[in-house]
C-alpha cells in the first residue's frame, strides 16, 4: 500500500500538526481533541465511574500496602537517596505518611544530607548509598536522585 503524502491526505492535511489530533478523533467540527479525550468513560466499562477507589470498603493508601506487603508488625522503615530539590517534597510525603519511620537520608555531598535529615527529623545521615543498605534494616528506599543515576542505585538496592 503506498504511503499518501501529507499534504494530498484528506484530513491530514489541513491544519498542519493539530489535524492529526481530529483525524484520529474522527470529528468533523474543528474542534481539536487529544488521545486522552478519546478514551471512553470508566462507566462505558460496566462501573459507576468511580473506579475501586469509590467503591465501599475499598483499602487506601498505607492500610492497602501493608496488607498486600504482608506489613503490618511495625512501621515501615523508610530510607530517602539524594538530598537536593526534589528530596523535600518526598520526605515530606512519608513524614506525613501514617505507619511509616523515615530512618535515614543519603547524599554524596554530606552537607546537604545532614541539612535536610535535621529539616524531617530524620537520625541517619549517609554519604554512601552502599553502606547505608548494609547499616540499616530498611523496608523500602525512596530513590529522589537524578534520573542519570536511578539505575546504579536500584541495582544495590
Amino acid at each position: 500500500m503506498p504511503v499518501r503524502d501529507r499534504r494530498t491526505h484528506p484530513d491530514l492535511g489541513r491544519r498542519g500538526s493539530l489535524a492529526v489530533w481530529d483525524h484520529l478523533s474522527g470529528c468533523g467540527d474543528g474542534r481539536v481533541r487529544r488521545p486522552h479525550d478519546l478514551r471512553p468513560a470508566r462507566r462505558d466499562h460496566g462501573g459507576d465511574g468511580r473506579g475501586i477507589h469509590g467503591r465501599p470498603g475499598a483499602e487506601r493508601g498505607a492500610d492497602a500496602v501493608s496488607r498486600i506487603a504482608g506489613l503490618g508488625q511495625g512501621p515501615l522503615r523508610v530510607a530517602v537517596a539524594g538530598a537536593g530539590y526534589i528530596s523535600q517534597f518526598h520526605l515530606a510525603g512519608w513524614r506525613d505518611t501514617p505507619g511509616v519511620e523515615l530512618v535515614a537520608v543519603c547524599d554524596p555531598a554530606a552537607e546537604k544530607a545532614k541539612a535536610r535529615a535535621a529539616q524531617f527529623g530524620v537520625a541517619a545521615v549517609y554519604a554512601d548509598f552502599a553502606q547505608m543498605l548494609d547499616r540499616e534494616r530498611l523496608d523500602a528506599v525512596d530513590i529522589a536522585t537524578p534520573v542519570q543515576t536511578h539505575g546504579a542505585l536500584v541495582r544495590l538496592a
